[in-house]
């Protein structure tokens, strides 16, 4: 299709000075005109460049109006265009047009993807354009983040795989970009259940975290841990290298401890919390730095294993640590606003714990106790979701589900519907 204007008022320049003016001021009418005049056709005329369809497209996407920016799209993709930026913008462009919702089914997801990976290949063959590859990593991730969840990952490694190689491949100078998708196409490989690419891949990463972006290795060793990508030796060894990695390999030890025998935990394995603790918050200082760990946790780093370790005490009915790790955690001047809501969780659960040593769970007393600190949480979780927390939020949930959980009896739950109801709508 030949795109056409007068050449006496409806020119190319006139074109784009509406489409700019769109962009600064957001002017809807003056896109709604540029949009017009490409699309008018009209006698005496001169061929308009088709990269101001993909001007136009971009204008319209930025001020939210799909229903000019895909017809200018389907122009410029029927003029079957040149390999150049103006083609990578476009299929930027049509990616984002084509982004589903976070429930969108897989083939929506791809779909959209695909023109990213289409973007990429083109932009990586000419070095003025390289910047377009990063800028597709970016638009590719937007678009997949609801699909990387555990469980729902393992359809984008091929797609996670093109879009690392095309980094890779300019040697993008952005490590720490990499670094996080290579442990996200690492978490896909484990999702998809490919256990030996998992392991081979996880070598490669840790080498290039080391090499590049060594303060995103604590996140790497978690994974190793979580999934057994490496011997239980090397794991160990690395373990014993930081404070850092110390507190790492125990919780999440304990963490795989507990999901294997969370009803049958022994009194030697319950003792384990318990030196968590004491690596977390010694009661001393060490004698010389040359003691077991050099140097203490970074203080921002202990505040986040104190809460891990009082969220598992609490998992498994050890009020005691629990209780000591608040104590440490309120004494620490570190805590974000998401921290201090988790923290608040905690100090209810073990609040209640308290008073369900001293009545009947299921009396008046019981359930009224346990009804208030619902209530309590319920507005916590509104505060968690005010301050777009997610790891608050989750750990809101987990807190109120465990205290509705005894209440779910038939003649209890109408009492703590509108509290599940606000959980599922922050899920």
């Amino acid at each position: 299709m030949a795109f056409v204007v007068d050449s006496d008022s409806r020119d190319s320049v006139g074109i784009r000075g509406l489409i700019s003016k769109a962009r600064e001021t957001q002017d809807f009418g003056a896109l709604q005109t540029a949009f017009d005049s490409i699309t008018k056709p009209g006698t005496g005329q001169e061929r308009v460049s088709s990269d101001i369809c993909v001007l136009c497209a971009e204008a319209a996407l930025q001020l939210g109006c799909g229903e000019i920016s895909k017809p200018c799209l389907k122009m410029y993709f029927e003029g079957s265009p040149p390999a150049n930026q103006f083609l990578c913008r476009a299929y930027l462009c049509q990616g984002q047009l084509e982004c589903p919702p976070a429930a969108g089914s897989v083939e929506d997801v791809e779909k959209a993807a695909d023109y990213f990976l289409k973007a990429i290949e083109v932009a990586k063959r000419e070095p003025s354009l390289h910047c377009l590859v990063f800028n597709a990593s970016v638009l590719y991730v937007h678009t997949v983040r609801p699909s990387l969840q555990r469980g729902r990952s393992a359809h984008l490694v091929p797609s996670l795989r093109q879009v690392l190689q095309g980094l890779e491949e300019l040697n993008d100078p952005d490590h720490d970009w990499r670094a996080q998708l290579m442990m996200q196409l690492l978490k896909c490989y484990i999702d998809a259940g490919e256990m030996e690419e998992a392991v081979m891949f996880a070598k490669a990463t840790q080498q290039f975290v080391k090499s590049h972006t060594a303060h995103l290795f604590p996140e790497l060793f978690s994974l190793l841990i979580q999934h057994k990508l490496s011997d239980s030796d090397v794991l160990l060894e690395m373990s014993q290298q930081s404070p850092t990695l110390t507190a790492i390999y125990k919780l999440e030890e304990f963490k795989m401890l507990v999901s294997a025998n969370i009803d049958e935990l022994k009194e030697e394995d319950s003792a384990k919390l318990q030196d968590i603790f004491d690596l977390l918050a010694p009661t001393k200082e060490p004698a010389s730095l040359t003691e077991s760990n050099p140097q203490p946790l970074p203080p921002a780093e202990r505040v986040a294993f104190l809460l891990e370790l009082a969220l598992l005490a609490l998992q498994t009915k050890h009020q005691k640590v629990a209780a000591d790790c608040l104590k440490e955690l309120k004494m620490a001047k570190e805590a974000s606003t998401g921290q201090k809501i988790i923290m608040e969780c905690i100090s209810c659960e073990i609040g209640l714990l308290k008073k369900e040593a001293k009545m009947n769970e299921y009396s008046k007393g019981g359930v009224e106790a346990r009804l208030r600190e619902i209530d309590r949480l319920d507005q916590w979780l509104l505060n968690a979701r005010r301050a777009a927390d997610p790891q608050a939020t989750q750990a809101v949930c987990a807190s109120q589900w465990r205290l509705c959980l005894p209440l779910l009896q038939h003649n209890l739950r109408k009492s703590i519907r509108t509290a599940l109801l606000r959980v599922a709508q922050a899920l």
